[in-house]
């Protein structure tokens, strides 16, 4: 089930259309098509750029090399604008509460690198308007993520031990919020970075049960008092610059747990 917001004045080109986030997110655009190197660009006023590898071996060729080929594509073909899909990886591995923008980086692992060496790269681009979206965990049917495997575990009535589990907990992201906000991304700065995940006020603890009750799950729930790393995303800037809210975070795990029981072997919601 996608939810389809594209607006119809603006038409957008993606790579990386067949990956599980780019699957769902070409399903919320009217005007939006494949990109193709090796064809002049067919009128297009965006670039979606979500090609990316978390594979060592690939990282170099598809996470830089790649992107420097697309740049070029749409220099040529007069695409002005990339919006481009980056990760909360460039912050490394932090225990901070509400991570921003600026926070610096720590123990960045290879992906997490090369996502910040494409966002420098980027910023150097005189001739384009860059928006990259650092995000958490994207909620897809087929993501290898830390909330992926709860739903895996509530799914199969499998027991769970949280920790962290009264600290507030936003580090996922619906592909609904991310279509609305870009089509109504107005690119009027040459380079802008934001986080973008979901709202600051429900604790891991929340979550884990409100999935729970969803699925009518029987796993049994514990908590581990001892600390742990731990780190969540500050949106602060994406709402107070660009006025924008994601979805309340029910709305948003519920449908994509509908969309997950649909295309797997998730329990169907009640």
């Amino acid at each position: 089930m996608a939810i389809i917001i594209g607006s119809s004045h603006r038409n957008y080109l993606i790579n990386g259309q067949n990956g599980s986030v780019g699957v769902l997110l070409k399903n919320s655009f009217k005007n939006i098509k494949d990109l193709n190197l090796l064809k002049i660009s067919p009128e297009s006023d965006v670039l979606l750029h979500l090609a990316a590898s978390t594979e060592s071996e690939r990282i170099l060729e598809s996470n830089i090399k790649y992107l420097v080929r697309v740049v070029d594509y749409c220099l040529d073909n007069k695409i002005k604008n990339i919006v481009f899909f980056s990760s909360v990886s460039v912050y490394g591995k932090q225990s901070k509460l509400n991570i921003k923008e600026n926070s610096g980086s720590q123990y960045l692992d290879l992906y997490g690198s090369s996502k910040l060496f494409a966002e420098q790269y980027l910023k150097n681009i005189s001739n384009l308007n860059i928006l990259v979206l650092r995000f958490p965990a994207i909620l897809t049917d087929k993501s290898n993520t830390y909330i992926s495997s709860i739903l895996n575990d509530l799914s199969n009535n499998r027991s769970i031990c949280l920790s962290n589990y009264n600290k507030y907990f936003n580090n996922f992201i619906s592909v609904d919020d991310i279509a609305r906000f870009i089509d109504n991304y107005n690119f009027s700065d040459k380079y802008t970075v934001l986080n973008f995940a979901s709202e600051q006020s429900q604790t891991l603890k929340d979550v884990v049960l409100y999935m729970r009750d969803l699925l009518e799950s029987k796993s049994t729930i514990s908590y581990n008092d001892n600390e742990s790393r731990y780190y969540n995303v500050s949106i602060e800037k994406l709402k107070s610059i660009f006025s924008f809210s994601p979805l309340d975070y029910k709305i948003s795990l519920k449908r994509w747990i509908e969309r997950s029981s649909e295309s797997s072997n998730i329990k169907k919601v009640k």
